[in-house]
């Protein structure tokens, strides 16, 4: 499971890569996610755990050598009072309404920050 850290406050900010870019047509993809603490050691939580953010997500198309991928993103503020530790999330892709993948778990590990 990837961990990506973050400050308290900082804007959280993950591209997500599309490992099959050319399967379907990005406008008929639709993605969301949503952020959630995390139990014990990253343990994902049950489906009725609170959430607590839901992450704004846009496509990137491919440049050049760089991949299409997926930006996903909670302003800052967001989880603020939330406090800090152990967070995740996964990306659910649907076509047509039709779910076509759920990503593996992503940690979020949210650090205190010395300036609130």
């Amino acid at each position: 499971m990837t961990t990506f850290s973050y400050k308290r406050g900082a804007p959280i900010t993950i591209d997500l890569v599309v490992n099959d870019a050319g399967a379907y047509a990005p406008a008929t993809l639709t993605a969301r996610a949503k952020l959630k603490r995390a139990l014990g050691n990253g343990t994902p939580p049950t489906p009725e755990a609170e959430t607590l953010a839901d992450l704004s997500i846009a496509f990137v198309a491919a440049a050049g050598q760089d991949p299409a991928y997926w930006r996903l993103t909670v302003p800052p503020g967001t989880i603020d009072g939330k406090g800090y530790g152990l967070f995740i999330v996964d990306v659910e892709l649907s076509n047509g309404g039709t779910v076509i993948q759920v990503t593996d778990p992503i940690l979020i590990d949210i650090d205190e920050s010395v300036t609130p």
